[in-house]
């Protein structure tokens, strides 16, 4: 459980710190929550070079785009003739070319915590990057499909290879892709861990359960010694119409025993 108190420190400015409640067995323990916001700075730039997925773009247009350092990289424009209009008037047209990094949810999670919203961290710590790997069992298939190939061109057999080729070709493309996503997710679940080292807990103070069930436990032995002391005050007036009480213990024995 999370939860914010706005505080003051030494120059009397408010500001609003952040605590952890965790739960041990009989104690309510509470943390100061820390978050090196320096290094998740830096994190932030890593996680964006290493773990983003890189699209490349190429295009003609009138427009080119603002360029955005967290999104673009290789970035390359020039003149490329115009665009002709038969009811407006010509425009200047631009090859432009780039490769667009689509970001990490790593990234979502930094700024969640650099905007303090410490409720991530649980999903941080879940946060487990995997895929099925069968890149053993392609490259297995590619090596069979090879050797099928040289059997075939050693024999000289009358076969249309192209088609074997093709195959091979598509296989080694995607080996290539799996070998690409396996080390991206190990990359990914690395900084996971880096971004983890980042928050840190300071003890503050515990509180035990105990106590507060032992209290408890008092207040409800009290409550039922008092109710049998009022039954048997009941009893001892039950024949006497007149209690000879004053309203108020009469209101008492009647809200209590009725």
């Amino acid at each position: 459980m999370y939860y914010y108190k706005m505080e003051k420190d030494a120059n009397n400015e408010e500001y609003i710190n952040k605590y952890k409640i965790i739960i041990d067995k009989e104690e309510l323990n509470k943390y100061k929550i820390i978050i090196d916001k320096e290094e998740l700075n830096k994190l932030r730039w890593e996680v964006i070079d290493n773990c983003s997925n890189i699209i490349h773009k190429s295009y003609r247009t009138t427009e080119t785009p603002i360029y955005d350092k967290e999104h673009f990289r290789n970035y390359k424009e020039k003149k490329d003739g115009v665009f002709e209009y038969i009811d407006a008037p010509d425009e200047d047209a631009y090859l432009v070319e780039y490769d667009y990094l689509e970001h990490s949810i790593l990234i979502k999670y930094i700024d969640n915590l650099l905007n303090d919203n410490y409720e991530i961290i649980n999903k941080i710590k879940k946060y487990n990057k995997s895929f099925k790997d069968n890149s053993k069992d392609l490259k297995k298939e590619a090596e069979d499909l090879a050797n099928e190939i040289s059997l075939i061109t050693i024999n000289n057999l009358d076969i249309n290879l192209e088609e074997y080729i093709n195959k091979l070709n598509i296989l080694n493309k995607n080996i290539h892709e799996q070998e690409i996503l396996k080390k991206k997710y190990k990359t990914e679940n690395l900084y996971k861990n880096k971004i983890l080292s980042c928050i840190s807990y300071k003890f503050v103070n515990s509180y035990k359960v105990s106590s507060l069930r032992n209290k408890i436990d008092k207040i409800n032995k009290l409550k039922s010694e008092l109710n049998i002391e009022l039954k048997q005050l009941k009893k001892f007036f039950i024949d006497t119409n007149d209690y000879n009480l004053d309203n108020k213990t009469k209101k008492l024995i009647k809200n209590n025993l009725d």
